[in-house]
């Protein structure tokens, strides 16, 4: 164990929590220094012509290592936000445990750029931390987890947090973790879920991109609005359903379901390119001994309901310091660093996910009277200024051009500040997203068709050995529907419909899924004669319960399917003869 005191950091974009190990103690939960609990803190606007608001709000953390000083500054306001941070956080650490900290483990996003890190390193160590180590998300999680647990494990570990969405594989063996694969994008994620709120409440109340007279900056009133989205989000997930007041006697709500709806088709979306990575990995999702939950935007339903779809089996939510305690456990075992093993991925070369967009949510109304619990934003007395309105939209490829130029000025800035390192890291991030853009396109449809239903028939197989044969039908028309064009993605279809009614101990589900397959190819003999085997089966067990006349009908079933089917031609005589009543014996 490494002497003296760890501190560990969960880096969110909201906000961070903090942990500590002593020598000779624990981990313990330790409180951020007060003056950084608002969210306001952490968060700067800057003008969005594609915002419902006309303005959006990036986290210190994003623009962190990515934005040139202002004129004049030394460092630029991401940095400076970090470092105030960190230099209270290591006071308040100095005086409450009686010592100066020894050294920070701080977990961040797998997907963290290099520069974004190196950024953050920068500034712990200015802040006074004379050893900074950063680790990803997912394994902070893993190790608090596993802190008291079994040598050996398999874990998937599932987050999304304000900025995004990770995921990852985890191997624990014999002590040593390892993280065999990573993945994650920008979206979705708590952001893109407000601002799917603040979308649906601009196209019912036009006048929300209007700000009162008594805020003085667009930014105020944005940031009030998105408080307000955050309030709705949580308020639909906790109560089922929320209202809201705007400017007027209006009342607008949006429901649990609605909203759900909206968000499912995106998360599940990021379901499947974690399963994805998983298989790319020459692993199995019978390989997988558990499933864990983090990051704020878990809580929400549909996160915990689809990961156990997706990866067929109960999901554990983590508790909010999972992150914080599983780094500074992390820190103080650094005498081991062989224990812990990352991706070999960098972060800047790993191409990032395009989940499905978010669907619109459907609103309703409601009068004042009827909804008393409303969150009031503004009384109707609150004036407005009439007339006013936010930035208009620029079409997309004068969009498009505009944030060109502000790329390359940004690129510029950095060379003639002397950041010739920071700029070519932040070109070399943006070309490496471009060129996979254009990887994309270059892949032919048919060839994506063809790895899209590979993948699907090999789940199919590996969920017949689990015994779940349910999804492995599943998996067999989503290969087919993706793919109908190869004859051998068809024929798997059929094949998969016919193994599962075999290993089917119901005979009403195994019926039920070869004729299925039936009304997909009503000339197979093999499905023929599995469906004529299967009634045959099933005639011999009524028999053996003396239902001779069920078992007589399910032969006649048999028969119709392979009339040659020469035990059942055997045991219909046999019943047959059984049922024949006797003549009537006569008097003497």
């Amino acid at each position: 164990m490494v002497s003296g005191i760890s501190v560990g950091l969960d880096f969110g974009s909201l906000g961070c929590r903090v942990a500590v190990v002593s020598s000779g103690n624990g981990v313990t939960r330790f409180p951020i220094p007060p003056a950084w609990t608002e969210t306001a803190r952490w968060l700067a606007s800057e003008p969005h012509a594609h915002s419902p608001l006309g303005v959006r709000f990036q986290t210190a953390k994003n623009l962190l290592g990515m934005q040139p000083p202002e004129p004049g500054q030394s460092e630029s306001w991401a940095e400076a936000t970090v470092r105030r941070f960190l230099s209270d956080l290591h006071r308040e650490v100095e005086a409450k445990m009686g010592a100066a900290p020894a050294q920070l483990a701080i977990s961040v996003p797998a997907l963290y750029s290099s520069s974004r890190r190196t950024a953050l390193s920068d500034a712990a160590r200015a802040a006074g931390f004379p050893s900074v180590h950063l680790l990803n998300d997912s394994m902070a999680a893993a190790i608090a987890h596993m802190a008291n647990g079994p040598s050996s494990r398999t874990l998937v570990t599932y987050g999304m947090g304000y900025a995004g969405f990770e995921t990852a594989l985890i191997r624990l063996a014999k002590g040593r973790f390892r993280a065999v694969c990573c993945d994650g994008s920008a979206c979705p994620g708590g952001a893109a879920f407000d601002d799917l709120i603040l979308r649906t409440l601009a196209c019912e109340h036009p006048a929300l991109r209007q700000w009162p007279a008594h805020m003085p900056a667009a930014s105020d009133y944005s940031l009030a609005w998105r408080n307000i989205a955050q309030q709705f989000k949580e308020r639909v997930c906790s109560a089922g359903e929320a209202w809201l007041q705007i400017h007027d006697s209006r009342i607008v709500g949006i429901s649990r379901q609605s909203f759900h709806r909206a968000i499912e088709n995106s998360i599940s979306g990021t379901m499947e390119s974690a399963v994805h990575a998983i298989q790319e990995s020459n692993m199995g999702l019978a390989d997988i001994d558990e499933v864990l939950l983090l990051g704020g935007s878990a809580v929400i339903e549909p996160v915990r309901r689809l990961a156990e779809r997706w990866f067929d089996r109960p999901a554990t939510r983590l508790n909010e310091f999972s992150m914080a305690e599983g780094a500074a456990l992390y820190g103080a075992r650094l005498d081991a660093p062989s224990a812990f093993e990352t991706v070999g991925v960098a972060a800047a070369d790993t191409a990032e996910v395009r989940p499905k967009s978010l669907m619109p949510v459907e609103i309703s109304s409601g009068s004042e009277a009827e909804r008393g619990d409303a969150l009031v934003f503004a009384s109707p007395a609150t004036p407005v200024i009439a007339g006013f309105s936010a930035p208009q939209a620029l079409d997309p490829l004068s969009a498009a051009l505009e944030g060109r130029r502000h790329v390359v000025d940004h690129a510029r800035s950095l060379i003639a500040a002397g950041e010739r390192d920071a700029a070519a890291s932040f070109l070399k991030d943006l070309l490496g997203e471009l060129q996979e853009m254009l990887n994309a396109m270059s892949v032919p449809q048919r060839a994506r068709m063809k790895k899209e239903s590979e993948w699907l028939l090999t789940r199919a197989r590996e969920m017949l050995k689990a015994k779940r044969l349910e999804t492995a039908i599943e998996h067999a028309h989503r290969a087919y529907a993706v793919d109908q064009e190869t004859p051998a993605v068809f024929g798997e279809m059929i094949e998969i419909h016919c193994d599962a009614a075999a290993a089917e101990l119901h005979f009403d589900n195994a019926i039920r899924w070869l004729m299925c397959a039936q009304e997909h190819d009503r000339t197979n003999p093999k499905v023929h004669a599995t469906i004529a085997e299967r009634y045959y089966k099933h005639a011999r067990d009524l028999s053996d319960r003396d239902d001779k006349d069920a078992a007589i009908s399910a032969l006649e079933e048999c028969l119709c399917f392979e009339p040659e089917h020469a035990p059942a031609q055997a045991l219909k005589a046999v019943l047959a003869g059984a049922r024949r009543p006797r003549p009537a014996t006569e008097g003497v």
